[in-house]
């Protein structure tokens, strides 16, 4: 037996914001055996400071990213996934592997390289200008470079020349000198978070940590503030008390 012939289809869909849906295959078996790549995620927090001083912001979505990419002979076997159906495998990059990430962002790093004012993280860039002569520009040599490397845009869910929009999950921009002000955090997102159940156990404790991690710049002394709940994913056996409950109010 291959070893790739271990890879299960978990047989569920993930609905995107658009309605459409993302197939999700279970990789864990695969990704086990597979040396990882150490190319590094830009910090989220270093691209955010970025962009609260610039007048002109440009948001460029990648169409399907992942599946802009094409895969070798070889991976294309190790993609190889069973359904009911019969074994099927992928001719481009799927989501799950475990140098998908890596793999993808290196390529967004060299398609733009020593462009200016132009930041990425996996299939979303951002252009941001003082002037809307320099955006204009600046906007016209990252789609010259996406061209050249074959890669589509996704114009549903693109946003060209806005004061401000909506980037990694905060509201970035304005033309001012950067304060916490001209970025945020996403109303919807800090409703879901209010919105969360007490936690029962250390995974969902975790899980919230997480959540309002995310965040924390917004939070003045995030970590003594969050530190009772902190202390809780040390114990096995989860009791909220008093610290603990006022932290999650």
């Amino acid at each position: 037996m291959v070893w790739w012939k271990r890879v299960i289809v978990r047989g569920r869909h993930l609905d995107k914001p658009d309605g459409s849906f993302r197939m999700c295959t279970d990789y864990r078996q695969v990704n086990q055996l597979t040396s990882q790549e150490c190319y590094p995620l830009p910090r989220i927090d270093d691209l955010i400071d970025q962009l609260g001083e610039d007048k002109y912001i440009t948001k460029v979505d990648l169409l399907r990213g992942y599946y802009q990419v094409c895969l070798t002979k070889r991976a294309k076997q190790i993609s190889a996934f069973v359904t009911p159906d019969g074994l099927y495998a992928y001719t481009v990059m799927p989501f799950g592997m475990v140098n998908a990430p890596a793999t993808f962002q290196r390529l967004i790093h060299r398609v733009t390289e020593g462009l200016i004012g132009v930041q990425s993280y996996l299939d979303d860039l951002i252009v941001y200008s003082q002037t809307w002569e320099d955006h204009q520009l600046q906007l016209r040599a990252l789609l010259y470079n996406l061209a050249e490397a074959q890669l589509t845009v996704n114009l549903t869910k693109s946003e060209f020349s806005h004061a401000k929009v909506v980037f990694l999950g905060h509201v970035v921009g304005q033309g001012d000198v950067v304060r916490y002000v001209d970025v945020g955090p996403v109303s919807a997102k800090v409703e879901a978070i209010a919105s969360l159940p007490v936690p029962q156990d250390q995974k969902a404790v975790m899980r919230y940590l997480g959540m309002t991690g995310y965040y924390k710049r917004f939070v003045p002394n995030f970590a003594d503030v969050s530190a009772p709940l902190t202390d809780l994913v040390s114990t096995k056996k989860i009791l909220c008390g008093p610290k603990s409950a006022r932290t999650l109010l």
